[in-house]
């Protein structure tokens, strides 16, 4: 992974990483509107993609106990 190089640290790294990633939100969403998708449509699919996302962060992270698993 390369390295964070933010060009105006603001000590939150998840609001460093946001402002970041903006230009490219906006580019991504520019593009998709003029592709023919609407508005409501991006913003659903992006969403959808961010839960998902974020859901196998979560699962990745989950520890399971082998005993309580078995019970499944």
């Amino acid at each position: 992974m390369k390295p964070v190089f933010c060009k105006k640290p603001s000590g939150d790294r998840d609001l460093d990483c946001e402002t970041e990633l903006l230009a490219h939100f906006c580019a991504l969403v520019e593009r998709a509107l003029e592709t023919g998708w609407a508005e409501e449509e991006v913003a659903n699919a992006l969403l959808s993609l961010a839960q998902a996302y974020s859901g196998n962060l979560l699962d990745d992270a989950l520890i399971v106990d082998p005993a309580v698993s078995a019970l499944h």
